[in-house]
């Protein structure tokens, strides 16, 4: 077995929270740091025996990559200085707020020969990969039509996060859906929307 590779995990709310139970329970991951800027939530998690640190510059220097489990609007830079620093990144969805800092992610893992993943974990569950080999043996797709809707919970919006550019439903959940017809069916060649903001009046969608 090799050695386990040195992580941190940065950011702990709640998708963090579940990525640093992972990490310190697998013997294939030494969780070298988790970062979080908040003094409270340092604070909050310190009983339960954390590396807690406030920025990636505390990290210790064996570091060799990194989860990033901030909000969206945040996501950008703090990949790129992940890479920056010479860290694997494994980053949660949305990669970014806009295509174009997408696009200068993927170059910048690409020139430093870093790797870098998106947390699309929907396609890693073991019913999506038995759905696409029963797809596959259907035999050629001609068409598919399907209907999906969510109710987000009445608090939802009240992370103020969630209100801005780089949020919404599309961006934050719509995604998944995305991302699991590309695993099952293959590549999304064109996407066409109707969005409207009427309901909440905030500057993110609430309906598509």
């Amino acid at each position: 077995m090799s050695a386990p590779l040195p992580l941190c995990v940065i950011g702990a709310g709640q998708i963090g929270l579940r990525h640093i139970e992972v990490a310190t329970a697998s013997a294939e991951v030494s969780l070298t740091a988790v970062i979080e800027p908040s003094d409270a939530r340092r604070d909050e998690l310190a009983a339960r025996g954390f590396p807690l640190v406030a920025s990636p510059g505390d990290a210790p220097p064996e570091t060799a990559a990194a989860v990033i489990a901030t909000p969206t609007p945040d996501h950008f830079a703090t990949a790129m200085a992940c890479l920056a620093r010479g860290w694997h990144v494994l980053l949660e969805k949305p990669v970014a707020t806009t295509p174009d800092e997408a696009r200068q992610l993927e170059a910048e893992a690409a020139a430093r020969g870093l790797r870098l993943f998106t947390g699309h974990h929907r396609r890693c569950h073991p019913f999506a990969t038995e759905a696409r080999a029963a797809i596959a043996g259907l035999g050629d797709l001609v068409g598919l039509s399907g209907t999906w809707s969510l109710r987000k919970h009445a608090a939802y919006y009240d992370v103020p996060w969630r209100r801005a550019p780089g949020a919404g439903p599309l961006m934050t959940t719509l995604t998944h859906e995305a991302d699991l017809l590309a695993f099952l069916l293959g590549p999304i060649a064109e996407v066409t929307a109707f969005s409207s903001s009427a309901t909440r009046g905030l500057e993110v969608e609430d309906t598509a």
